[in-house]
């Protein structure tokens, strides 16, 4: 999951951070303002999002088949190892940014992954005998830069869960959930602006090991919603809708193959 949520991260910071000049408190002890982004903007949004779920969707058959070496795993180059004490396979990494000599920028980026297979008898080392698969997945940054006599700081956090009940026929039935939170802040000394944004999701999916998806999936950046229809053909058609505003599209989903 990490080379699409690296992704979805790499366009909302910049996008917020962007959104910074010209909106806030001129006070740099003032309250934080919540920074309203426009329709088009908010749909850009809702679009990465979406191609984020897609990916995870892709990605479920391989992964409830307890296969760590294929789809996103395998782009990233790394995989979950077991953990006893947690009954889960886990992936949990932290790295140091410093840029600038001297540092004029440092932070963290962090991502993680959690998953566990269980029947209703508890949690299992594998996908074997399986009925129902837990997986969590989670990025986020704190970034500190000073330059210029300008400071600015930009944390976000991102964090999806998703239930995948195994179906008798082969197939997943995937219920999942998840939200993004970016909050920026900049100063000059004489005046500073804040922004926060905060976006949602879910999906309702249905899959096959070598099929496509089918079901429903939507993001909520309110007042913006994206809803979105899959067909089980490989198509997921949406809608965006708000205030005077309206749009539609359609993305291709990955069907047995990862994206």
């Amino acid at each position: 999951m990490r080379n699409a949520c690296k992704i979805f991260l790499m366009s909302l910071l910049l996008t917020s951070l962007f959104a910074l000049v010209g909106c806030g408190s001129d006070d740099p002890a003032g309250p934080a303002t919540t920074n309203s982004v426009d329709s088009a903007t908010a749909e850009e949004f809702a679009v990465q999002a979406l191609d984020m779920i897609n990916s995870m969707a892709t990605d479920i058959p391989y992964v409830s088949a307890g296969d760590f070496t294929q789809g996103t795993f395998a782009k990233a180059g790394e995989q979950p190892e077991w953990d006893p004490q947690q009954m889960a396979w886990t992936y949990d990494v932290t790295l140091d940014l410093t840029e600038g000599d001297p540092p004029t920028t440092t932070g963290e980026i962090r991502a993680s992954v959690w998953i566990q297979f269980r029947n209703a008898e508890g949690p299992l080392t594998s996908s074997v005998g399986a009925t129902e698969m837990e997986y969590r997945a989670g990025s986020g940054m704190t970034m500190d830069m000073a330059e210029d006599g300008v400071v600015a700081n930009l944390e976000f956090d991102m964090a999806t869960t998703m239930l995948v009940a195994y179906r008798q026929d082969g197939g997943y039935d995937v219920d999942g959930t998840g939200d993004a939170n970016v909050s920026a802040y900049q100063s000059n000394g004489s005046q500073s602006e804040r922004a926060a944004f905060h976006m949602a999701w879910g999906m309702d999916l249905m899959l096959q090991p070598e099929g496509c998806p089918s079901g429903t999936a939507f993001v909520d950046l309110a007042p913006y919603r994206m809803d979105a229809t899959y067909d089980g053909q490989g198509n997921a058609a949406w809608t965006f809708t708000g205030p005077n505003y309206a749009a539609e599209g359609t993305e291709l989903v990955g069907c047995g193959q990862p994206l």
